[in-house]
C-alpha cells in the first residue's frame, strides 16, 4: 500500500463514491489485518481494535474510509520513535458511529496543531510525505458530514506528562 501515490490519485479522480451497507467492526478488522501484513506496516507497533458494544451497519463508501484510517495509523506508526501501541476504539454516540484512533507516539506540538488539516502540511523530511493523508481524510469525513477531531500531549509542550495523540472520527 502506498498511501502518498494513493493520496495524490485520489486528488486528481475524485472518484465517485460506491455506497454500501458495512459492518464497520468487520470491516476494519480486515484492513487492520492487511496493514498488519504489509511492507509499510511498522512491526514494532502493536494494533489493538476495541468494539465495547455492537455498532450497527453504516452506508459507506468503505474505500474512502479505509483510506482514512489508514492514513491515520500510518502517521502514528511514523511518528513512533521505536515501540508502540495503536488502539482502535469502535462506540456508538446517538445518531454517530466514533471511530477513534489512539495512540502512545510522542504527540502533537501546540506550535503546530492548527496547521496538521492544511494541504501540504507536513513535518516529514522532504520526500517522505506529501502532506495530503490528514487534509483529505479531513475531506472524506466532511463529505459524509461528519467530523474529524483530535487531541495530543506532546513531550515538547509538556515533558513531564504521558504522550500521545487520538483523532476521532464521527460518521
Amino acid at each position: 500500500i502506498n498511501l502518498s501515490i494513493n493520496s495524490i490519485l485520489y486528488l486528481a479522480r475524485q472518484k465517485i463514491p460506491e455506497f454500501s451497507q458495512v459492518s464497520l467492526d468487520k470491516e476494519i478488522r480486515q484492513l487492520i489485518d492487511q496493514w498488519n501484513r504489509s511492507d509499510d506496516h511498522c512491526r514494532d507497533v502493536e494494533i489493538s481494535i476495541e468494539v465495547p458494544a455492537a455498532i450497527p451497519d453504516v452506508y459507506v463508501d468503505f474505500r474512502q474510509m479505509a483510506q482514512v484510517l489508514l492514513n491515520l495509523v500510518r502517521n502514528s506508526e511514523e511518528m513512533m520513535p521505536g515501540e508502540g501501541q495503536i488502539r482502535i476504539i469502535l462506540t456508538k454516540s446517538g445518531e454517530h458511529i466514533m471511530i477513534r484512533v489512539t495512540d502512545n507516539g510522542p504527540g502533537i506540538p501546540d506550535r503546530i496543531k492548527g496547521r496538521i488539516f492544511d494541504p501540504f502540511f507536513t513535518t516529514k523530511k522532504v520526500g517522505e510525505g506529501t502532506g495530503l493523508g490528514l487534509s483529505l481524510s479531513y475531506g472524506i469525513v466532511k463529505k459524509y458530514g461528519g467530523s474529524i477531531d483530535f487531541f495530543s500531549h506532546s513531550a515538547e509542550d509538556n515533558p513531564e506528562d504521558p504522550t500521545g495523540t487520538s483523532f476521532t472520527v464521527a460518521i
